[in-house]
């Protein structure tokens, strides 16, 4: 079965796992058939229209929680652990706005994961935290270099992630949240 896993990100060095949830369809998928079926009265429209889909984000009629927790689903995004309770909050008011009865649904738990964050980082105070959707594709958190394996994904070397509310803060108007 596929699984979501977060992980603290240090400064420099490896991301380290410090959840896991089993039933991937519980985190993004629970979030993108949300806000599928309130925005194009599709609980699966991501499966069938992902072009149309995507850019959802950047909607003004998307509420706080609606945007952040979306925008939390897209690889490569990291929640500085300094914002990790304020991304709980949201994740907590998503799952208040969009309930659904008889579904898998991790955002609870993820929130007092995020809420619980540095206790859960053994030995360091952890930067960020991000997230792999789905066991399924690729760890984002992986870089591939060349022909060998590669390596973990490193904060003080890499780049191509992004910060959530770094990010929201700069290409969404303020009045529009």
């Amino acid at each position: 079965m596929s699984r979501t896993t977060i992980f603290a990100a240090p400064e420099s060095g490896p991301f380290v796992p410090v959840a896991e949830f089993q039933n991937s369809w519980g985190s993004a998928m629970y979030v993108w058939n949300a806000l599928g079926k309130k925005y194009f009265g599709n609980d699966c429209y991501v499966l069938f229209s992902a072009d149309s889909f995507w850019p959802l984000w950047k909607d003004p009629r998307l509420t706080e929680d609606e945007r952040a927790t979306f925008v939390s689903t897209f690889d490569k995004c990291l929640v500085r652990a300094g914002d990790a309770r304020r991304l709980a909050k949201l994740f907590r008011e998503f799952v208040r706005r969009h309930p659904r009865a008889g579904v898998v649904c991790h955002l609870p738990a993820m929130a007092d994961v995020l809420d619980d964050l540095p206790a859960r980082c053994d030995g360091f105070a952890p930067a960020a935290v991000g997230w792999r959707q789905t066991s399924v594709s690729e760890n984002p958190w992986w870089v591939r270099t060349g022909e060998d394996e590669g390596r973990p994904y490193d904060l003080s070397l890499d780049a191509g992630h992004f910060f959530l509310f770094e990010e929201l803060d700069r290409r969404v108007p303020v009045e529009s949240l």
